[in-house]
């Protein structure tokens, strides 16, 4: 049955074809006679507007006449089928080329084009743009929307590789998508307005560098960062592409070596370093350094806490044992104990800087002894006490005995900086012969070393075994020349007798047996108070005069003590514009001409409320200028006297000077608040003696280390501006306990006077 079927096809379709071919065949035989025809054109014209009629009248009508067909050997074919076939095949060409086949091209096909091509502009489809003529380097594929990339796509650099593969939304780059850079994957995530947003990834080489979100083309909020060998190198927060706020740093290894604030990628604010897996640095930091002091823990115990320079102890700090006991408190430099410092201290200052550590003492041979701390690995070499105190001459570091201990403090230990030396140090690297002191953990004999001089000590480092690994580091005082010819007082070798005689006359003041002797104050002269005070005529007055006489002399005592401050700044500050001046660094000139204001302020200052109390003082028709007036001064402890008799004294003088209707609550109120005004301004006193004599023990010091060269004339005139100041300061405590006790006296009627003899001659005869 499908043979019979497929036979008779075959033969329709071979009538078909044959009746085609007999009609072109006609068509072809009868050419030349229609050539002839068509040559006559007037004749032709009339035809072909008939026939054209007539032929679009058969197309529309039924075939009725043989003339309407095309005869074959075989069949009839009607003439206006065949037109219509040709009509149709026209049209189906047209659709072809103006329809479908746009439609697959923009579909199913893509369409490839020069850059500079105007069709870009307006195509919808497909396509691949290409920057060079011969269509060999792509510039950008995907798909057109009116000339504008929509969804997926790809862009390429300008030597042909890949730059970026994903969506797009209006040519932009949107949603999910890669970034390349020269081939190789920079960024693996979503795109908004064709930058980096959301969360993905970030590449450098080729690895992973950047995990987290995205802001605006940069890494901004949660994120990791890693290290090229895959290790995460920071966790936390980001912002501008650097880690901001909080987060976690880590080596290559996978250690954790940062946790806390991000400022910039740099450590900022709170945090914890960890130097090592069992150890903890806790610090404020500002760019990627500690700032102030630390705290460094060890297995989780405190085992450093103060200054540092960087995660080096610097400065003041103190050591702790694994118990939380001080086993050292004082300065650091380098990371471990500074021993020209501890070179300065006495003895009694030495074990109190070794704090709560178990020391021993043994006794040298070569003479002294040593104070030994096992723990530290430290010992001191001390002299005898004898008639002076006890000082430090030598200190040595050394690997500790106890074996509890976690100290080691030598050079290049953990914790501790290599050695380094002031520029210009002499130093000389050879056999040293050393004799350990008793309990000194060294053996004594020849060792490798290294010495350096410097100005008041020498140091050695010696090294042991064949890696030449530190074994000990000393500090040995140099003999030192005792200063002459220099001052350590205010100014004048006689204004230092007189502050030596002040000083006495204090103590016998606070015994009620006398007063102090006479200043050399240029601002107040040698007669006695007690000849201001007589020319008063009533208790009252002498009380407000004496006040005033007691404000002058604090005023003139600060104003001669900034004054003496002033010509020495004065000084350095031309010796400072001298050396600018012939192109040489000139200091601290600015440093000193501040300096040199504010003291100038301070005169200033002094001078004004000299002449306040003067104006006060004339009314009784006293120049202050003319007495001795540290004779008003006033150094007694009244914690030790009667409060209710003090009270009932100034009730009864103000009833006996005012009538009896007196505030007795009132009075016996001031009364207190003035002794209670009155003890602490004694203590103050005492402070500021205090003060002065550290100030003055100071200031020799320091003269006596410029006569030797160790000390600069800046720094030996800095103490002896700190040993004014502590004495215009002590006058000025001197002078307020003297205002209160003068209050007080007026109170109580004269009972300061005589009770402790203060001005009893002018105050007896006032008071009666």
């Amino acid at each position: 049955m499908l043979n019979h079927l497929f036979t008779q096809f075959l033969r329709s379709f071979g009538i078909f074809f044959r009746t085609i071919r007999a009609f072109f065949t006609r068509q072809l035989v009868g050419l030349g006679a229609r050539i002839r025809r068509m040559t006559n054109f007037s004749r032709q014209a009339t035809k072909v507007a008939s026939a054209s009629l007539q032929s679009a009248v058969a197309a529309v009508k039924k075939p009725t006449k043989r003339e309407d067909y095309v005869e074959t050997k075989r069949l009839f074919l009607s003439k206006a089928f065949l037109l219509r076939v040709a009509l149709g095949l026209i049209a189906l060409g047209l659709l072809l080329y103006f329809v479908v086949w746009p439609y697959v091209l923009s579909h199913f096909l893509t369409a490839r084009f020069y850059v500079e091509d105007d069709r870009i502009s307006g195509w919808t489809g497909r396509v691949i743009v290409y920057a060079d003529e011969e269509k060999t380097l792509p510039l950008y594929e995907g798909r057109l929307e009116e000339g504008v990339l929509q969804g997926k796509g790809k862009e390429y650099d300008e030597e042909g590789r890949l730059a970026y593969e994903g969506t797009f939304q209006d040519g932009l780059r949107q949603g999910q998508g890669k970034a390349y850079e020269e081939g190789l994957l920079v960024y693996e995530g979503p795109f908004v307005q064709g930058l980096y947003e959301g969360k993905g990834k970030l590449y450098q080489e080729g690895e992973l560098y950047y995990e987290g979100d995205f802001a605006a083309g940069v890494a901004a909020g949660t994120g990791t960062r890693y290290h090229a060998n895959g290790e995460p190198a920071y966790k936390g927060e980001f912002a501008d592409g650097e880690p901001e706020g909080t987060g976690k740093a880590y080596d290559e290894e996978g250690r954790m070596i940062y946790q806390g604030g991000f400022a910039q990628g740099q450590y900022s604010g709170e945090g914890s370093l960890y130097p090592e897996e069992d150890q903890r640095i806790d610090a404020q930091f500002d760019q990627g350094e500690p700032t102030g002091s630390i705290q460094w823990y060890k297995d989780g115990f405190l085992y450093y806490e103060g200054e540092s320079q960087g995660i080096v102890p610097q400065g003041f700090g103190t050591l702790y044992d694994r118990k939380g006991n001080p086993l050292y408190q004082g300065q650091f430099s380098g990371g471990t104990l500074d021993g020209q410092w501890l070179l300065s201290l006495t003895t009694e200052e030495l074990r109190s800087a070794f704090g709560e550590g178990t020391t021993a003492d043994y006794e040298n041979p070569a003479g002294g002894f040593t104070v030994v701390s096992d723990q530290l690995g430290a010992a001191a070499l001390c002299s005898f006490q004898g008639e002076a105190e006890s000082q430090v001459y030598g200190f040595y570091l050394f690997t500790p005995k106890d074996p509890a201990s976690w100290c080691d403090l030598l050079p290049g230990k953990d914790g501790v900086a290599e050695m380094t030396w002031p520029a210009g140090t002499a130093t000389q690297r050879g056999t040293v012969s050393f004799q350990a002191p008793a309990g000194v953990n060294v053996a004594s004999g020849d060792h490798q070393g290294l010495t350096a001089t410097l100005e008041s000590c020498q140091v050695q480092l010696l090294y042991g075994g064949q890696e030449e690994e530190p074994v000990l580091l000393s500090w040995r005082r140099l003999e030192s020349m005792p200063a002459e010819g220099l001052s350590a007082g205010g100014g004048t070798s006689e204004q230092d007798a007189q502050m030596e005689a002040f000083l006495e006359a204090l103590d016998a003041m606070a015994s009620g047996s006398g007063a102090a002797t006479q200043s050399t104050n240029p601002y107040y002269g040698g007669q006695p108070v007690a000849s201001a005070l007589q020319s008063c005529t009533s208790a009252q007055q002498g009380v407000e005069l004496a006040d005033a006489l007691l404000q002058y002399w604090q005023a003139a005592e600060q104003r001669a003590a900034a004054e003496e401050n002033l010509a020495r700044t004065q000084q350095l500050l031309e010796q400072a514009q001298a050396q600018a001046s012939r192109g040489q660094d000139g200091g601290q000139a600015e440093e000193l001409q501040q300096q040199a204001n504010q003291q100038q302020a301070q005169i200033n200052e002094a001078m004004a409320q000299m002449e306040k109390a003067s104006l006060a003082a004339k009314t009784a028709g006293v120049d202050p200028a003319d007495f001795e007036l540290q004779e008003l001064a006033f150094a007694q402890d009244p914690s030790q006297w009667d409060v209710s008799t003090l009270g009932l004294t100034a009730v009864a003088y103000a009833q006996a000077t005012q009538g009896s209707e007196v505030d007795t609550e009132a009075i016996e109120l001031e009364v207190k608040n003035t002794l209670v005004d009155l003890a602490a301004a004694y203590l103050e006193v005492g402070t500021c003696r205090s003060a002065y004599e550290q100030a003055a023990a100071a200031a020799q010091q320091t003269a006596g280390q410029y006569a030797m060269g160790q000390a600069t004339q800046a720094q030996w005139y800095a103490a002896l501006s700190a040993q004014a100041d502590a004495r215009s300061a002590l006058y000025g405590a001197l002078a307020a306990c003297g205002r209160q006790a003068n209050t007080l006296n007026g109170l109580t009627g004269g009972w300061v006077t005589r009770t402790c003899g203060w001005n009893a001659e002018a105050f007896g005869a006032l008071f009666g």
